[in-house]
């Protein structure tokens, strides 16, 4: 809303009405862009996407970062942040087919794009040992030139922390 909710612009998800969104995030870049990374499910597939606009919200352009098939891998907790000349997005990943002292097998994930959106890595687990672990929450933070991604695994009270610089 550019005049205080007396009328609202909407921001596009999917391609139907048939979606759901099951999760988002949104950052403001130092260039005055927003940035909304989304989770959702559209025909019978999970994606996550990220939306782009520079005028306030008023249009937005779209890139799908990843897409799997439901009932296999559930794309969950999205998250963005930028230091001011990357992005990173996270989000958790759940392997529907194994399960872990009864909860999907969840593996916190990471992005990054070091031209705000213009390109990106490959996405990359952020621990090694989620194979045998149900990651609950993921969450990115970045700042001065720096990324991290932090997580919490089923079961356990610390919560875990790793720049992302060492993941790539």
């Amino acid at each position: 809303s550019a005049n205080d909710g007396a009328s609202w612009t909407t921001v596009p998800s999917g391609s139907t009405t048939n979606d759901q969104v099951l999760g988002s995030s949104m950052v403001l870049d130092q260039d005055g862009s927003l940035h909304l990374v989304q989770t959702y499910t559209w025909a019978g597939q999970h994606h996550v996407d990220l939306l782009t606009s520079s005028d306030a919200g008023l249009s937005w352009s779209r890139q799908t970062l990843r897409q799997t098939i439901e009932g296999q891998i559930a794309l969950q907790e999205p998250g963005v942040d930028t230091d001011g000349a990357s992005l990173l997005v996270t989000w958790r990943e759940l392997d529907i087919s194994t399960r872990v002292g009864g909860q999907p097998r969840g593996t916190a994930v990471a992005l990054v794009s070091d031209d705000l959106g213009a390109t990106w890595s490959s996405p990359v687990a952020c621990d090694s040992a989620a194979l045998s672990e149900s990651v609950t929450s993921v969450t990115p933070a970045a700042g001065d030139g720096r990324l991290f991604v932090a997580w919490a695994v089923s079961g356990e009270a610390p919560i875990r922390v790793c720049s992302v610089e060492l993941l790539y």
